[in-house]
Formats: structure tokens, sequence, C-alpha cells
């Protein structure tokens, strides 16, 4: 198709050049000059045409190279590369359409008039559709996230992995393996998290010694304090706490406080899994244990050497 555009261009170029020069030398008759006229205007416009598709292929091809390259520097531009192409698309045929118009001699005001009224039409049956296309830009220009990443929102029951953002909707994959399509006008009135973006995990959790275990809960402290500081899974330079925090009725509840290096959901998992063990080790190793509910009774020292009611006794008390 371009080579054929290309070859006809070529040739309206060649008899354009052509006409030009017999009408300079008066080689054309005047009975011939109006149908000369409506030729060349016709081999005029195919060279437009023939320039405008080369124009638009070397123009697309250079987008490609440039979203190449910033591709490989940064991969939110991936997801974006496709819009970007067809906003490209849409901008060059509207302008080759509105020419095309001027070529021929159609007043493009009384078009554009005609075409408002249309549109205003138009716009009021689809006005879903439209927002969904402005949200599309939005989140072109403001990146809140980009395909693969985990998104969330608690203001919906939206939760997932995006897999393609498309200028109308965008696909989310939930962790059940649901494909589920979110219009993108959705996302200019809710609350997104991303925990993609996150820098570092929070690990907090809380666990609880046993009463008796009283004389031992500062070593015990101290020593799973100097466990996350040395532990490299653990970021040292984030806020990091180990403190007793409640006389609970039948415990003294602790909790560590701290933040992994890492933000991947794995990592921490394992980093959380470990931290954990190792407080259970440092507790054991401190000839102490975790508290369970419980519940001590006090018997009265009289009623320590007293003997239970006889079966006998209680029959004969109820009769």
């Amino acid at each position: 198709m371009k080579k054929t555009i290309f070859v006809v261009s070529c040739l309206g170029l060649f008899i354009l050049t052509s006409s030009l020069f017999l009408e300079e030398f008066g080689l054309i008759s005047k009975e011939n000059t109006k149908a000369w006229n409506i030729a060349k205007n016709l081999l005029l416009y195919v060279f437009i045409l023939g320039l405008y598709f080369f124009s638009y292929t070397f123009l697309l091809k250079l987008i490609n190279k440039k979203l190449e390259k910033q591709t490989l520097k940064n991969k939110a531009i991936k997801q974006n590369s496709s819009l970007i192409k067809t906003i490209f698309r849409i901008v060059f045929f509207v302008l080759f359409f509105l020419y095309s118009l001027d070529f021929f001699g159609i007043n493009i005001n009384h078009f554009l008039a005609a075409g408002g009224i249309a549109g205003l039409a138009i716009g009021f049956a689809s006005k879903e559709f439209i927002t969904n296309i402005f949200g599309g830009i939005v989140l072109f220009m403001d990146k809140p996230f980009v395909e693969g990443e985990w998104i969330s929102s608690p203001d919906r029951n939206i939760e997932g992995t995006v897999k393609k953002i498309n200028l109308r909707l965008t696909e989310i994959e939930t962790f059940d393996k649901r494909p589920i399509y979110v219009p993108n006008s959705t996302f200019m009135s809710i609350i997104i998290e991303n925990p993609n973006r996150m820098k570092n995990r929070r690990i907090c959790e809380e666990f609880s010694l046993r009463y008796k275990d009283a004389e031992q809960v500062r070593k015990i402290v101290y020593e799973i304090e100097e466990y996350l500081k040395n532990n490299s899974a653990i970021a040292t330079n984030q806020t990091l706490m180990v403190h007793l925090t409640r006389f609970a009725p039948s415990s003294l509840d602790c909790q560590v406080y701290c933040f992994t290096e890492s933000s991947d959901w794995e990592v921490y998992r394992e980093a959380r899994q470990e931290v954990m063990l190792s407080i259970i080790d440092i507790v054991k190793r401190n000839n102490a244990d975790m508290a369970f509910p419980t519940r001590t009774l006090e018997l009265n020292e009289s009623l320590k050497d007293s003997k239970p009611p006889d079966e006998k006794d209680l029959l004969s008390k109820k009769t």
C-alpha cells in the first residue's frame, strides 16, 4: 500500500511538472485548459497525499525509536506508547481531513458549525465514553500506576495486578486470576494504593509473656532489639522499637515495630517470618514462654481439707 502511494505520488509529481512546462510554452489549447486544470488539481492532491503518508510514516518511526529508548529507562513509558501513537494518528488524520476539505473548496467553518451541533448531540449521548477517554489521558499524564504493578482501592472492591491500560478502560487481574475491567473515569474519583511504590514494608507484631517471667522481660526486649539492629533484612534507618506495651489480664504484652529493607511482597513475608521465629527462640533461651489466656483459682484454706458432699446427701436434700 505504501509503495503504491509512493509510486502514484511520484507519477503525479512528474505529470504536474510536465503540465506546468506545457502551459509555460503554450502547448495546451484553451479548449483543454479547464479539463487540464481539474486533472492538475487532482494530481496535486495525489502528490500531497503521498507526501502526507511519507511524513506520517517517517514521524511514526521516529516516535517509535524515541519510545523504545525511553522504555529502557522508564517502564512507565511502555504502557503509554500505544496511547501516544493513537493520539498522534488521530491528530494527523484530523489535520489532513481539514486540509482536504479546504483543498476541494468546502467551507470549513460551515462544516465545523454543523459538526459542532452534531458533536453536541453525540456528546450528551456519549458523556461516559468521553469521560473515560479523558480519564485515560489523566492516567497517562499523572502515572499513579503502570502495567505490572499491584494496586488496590479502599473505596472500591478493586485489588490486583494491572495488566493493560487502554484509552477507555484498564484491565486488572485479581489474585484469584479473575480479570476485571475498570473504566478510567473511576480512577479520577477514588483513592488508589500502590504498594509497588513503597520503599519499605512495616512489621508490627505483638507477643505476650507470662507474668511469672516478669523478671526476664527487660532482657528479652533488649535482645530482640539487638537482633533486629543486626539483621540485614531490617531497615535500621527507619523506626525500630521493641517495648513492653500493656499489662493484660493474663499476660505481659510486648510489641515489635520495624521496617524491612525490601518492599517486595515475598521478601517481606520471609523476613517477617524469620523475625517471629527468632523472637520465639530468644524467649525460650531466657527460660520464659509465651502466654495464653489463663485463670487462676485460689481456694480458702478451710476448703482445701474439706471433702466434697456425698451424692446421697445431695439427693436427700433435694427430696
